[in-house]
């Protein structure tokens, strides 16, 4: 496991399976009646333009499949970057929090992982439903299930080796890039 603090250091070509939760920004800055709920007040955010900036693509091998993190109301864009770095759409992954949380038109519940490939990945025949059940355990920090019954299953030697970027913990097995990884690592120090 590597922890990268730039993504300058991060190895170009290498990464077969990607997992990215991207710091995304929104336009409004009303979130909610303490002004405290939405993801700015909890890390950085980045613009659109930040995000086209990332060189995504320059770190994943000829052949690699991502999943991508996309709040409700950000689907459209989301599906965007996703082919910008050059991955083919195949599905979304459906997480229901079992909590209303923000919205403007309906109050959200669910959170979407979009995924796809780049280039002749092969698909995970996973025999599971595109939806899952838990409850949020902290801002923006993915459910477990999503790690156990999804992502670790489909983890192969021809998907290796993987990292996550935007990473709120470091796993075992998987580099990671995000700021929250290193600030744990360095309370840890």
């Amino acid at each position: 496991m590597t922890v990268y603090t730039s993504f300058d250091e991060i190895p170009r070509g290498h990464y077969r399976l990607v997992v990215s939760d991207i710091p995304w920004g929104f336009k409004n800055k009303n979130t909610g009646g303490s002004g405290k709920s939405g993801a700015g007040f909890h890390y950085p955010t980045m613009s659109l333009d930040e995000i086209l900036a990332l060189p995504i693509p320059d770190i994943c091998a000829k052949d690699c499949v991502m999943f991508q993190w996309v709040p409700d109301s950000l689907l459209d864009v989301g599906i965007g970057v996703f082919k910008h770095c050059g991955f083919t759409y195949k599905g979304v992954l459906v997480w229901d929090k079992l909590s209303i949380g923000m919205g403007w038109w309906y109050r959200n519940q669910t959170e979407h992982c979009i995924y796809g490939v780049k280039g002749k990945a092969k698909a995970f025949h996973a025999q599971r439903p595109n939806i899952f059940r838990a409850r949020r355990s902290g801002h923006s920090r993915k459910p477990d299930v999503f790690w156990d019954d999804y992502v670790n299953p489909v983890v192969t030697p021809e998907r290796q080796p993987c990292i996550e970027l935007f990473a709120r913990e470091a796993r075992p097995g998987w580099d990671c890039f995000g700021n929250e990884v290193v600030e744990i690592l360095e309370k840890e120090d």
